[in-house]
């Protein structure tokens, strides 16, 4: 699956999918994560299961973060590090 063959919700899930792992694999807690970032926790938790878009500044900040590689959205494999 690519980006060219997933509509937004499908983007919006598999980026909540990613952004969950990243964050699981580095074990830091959502609040651990909200208060790194200044994002809130509820608003991890909705891009975490797909059900919002993350807004482009707050997705470059969580992906540096949690060492997410930006085109791991745009590939159809992901390595976590």
């Amino acid at each position: 699956m690519n980006i060219a063959t997933i509509d937004k919700k499908g983007f919006n899930k598999k980026a909540g999918y990613i952004l969950q792992k990243a964050r699981k694999t580095k074990n830091i807690s959502q609040y651990e994560l909200s208060e790194i970032t200044g994002i809130s926790r509820i608003s991890i938790a909705q891009y975490e299961l797909g059900n919002s878009a993350v807004p482009l500044a707050q997705f470059i900040i969580l992906c540096r973060t949690i060492d997410v590689d930006y085109d791991a959205l745009f590939n159809s494999k992901y390595i976590f590090k």
